[in-house]
């Protein structure tokens, strides 16, 4: 029961050590940008190992799961490269906030595709992330 949550607070150091990262490139006199294309570069090709392995020995995955993995990956890259442009430019806490209700969407865009109703807990955990989201941006603002 607390995997989903240790994901979660596991994924949050690494975007604080990424933003932390790309703000040092900067000063290093390595372009930002080119910091995030050089990392989803590196980390592509180490999904890539994993893929292959799973192709190999696995079960294997259908051609258009392969290529929506294809194009969510890509959509993840450029959300990547996005989000470090605006945490460089003074916006970080207005971009942290949008890209992270990208779960909601999911878990909205899941229960559509399988036809289902949210839970009690679930519609209220995408009420209350959606509406902190624009909080944040309103306040920003």
């Amino acid at each position: 029961m607390f995997i989903p949550y240790l994901f979660s607070f596991v994924v949050c150091i690494f975007l604080t050590i990424g933003s932390y990262t790309s703000r040092y490139s900067r000063v290093a006199g390595y372009p930002p940008i080119q910091f995030c294309v050089d990392f989803s570069c590196f980390s592509g090709i180490f999904y890539l190992f994993g893929f292959v392995y799973e192709c190999l020995y696995g079960e294997g995955y259908p051609i258009g799961c392969i290529l929506s993995m294809i194009v969510a990956g890509i959509c993840i890259v450029v959300a990547f490269i996005l989000l470090n442009a605006a945490v460089l430019t003074g916006k970080g806490a207005l971009a942290m906030a949008v890209s992270q209700t990208q779960s909601f969407f999911w878990l909205l865009l899941e229960m559509v595709f399988s036809l289902r109703l949210p839970f009690f807990y679930e519609a209220v955990a995408m009420g209350f992330g959606i509406a902190g989201a624009m909080v944040i941006s309103f306040a920003k603002n």
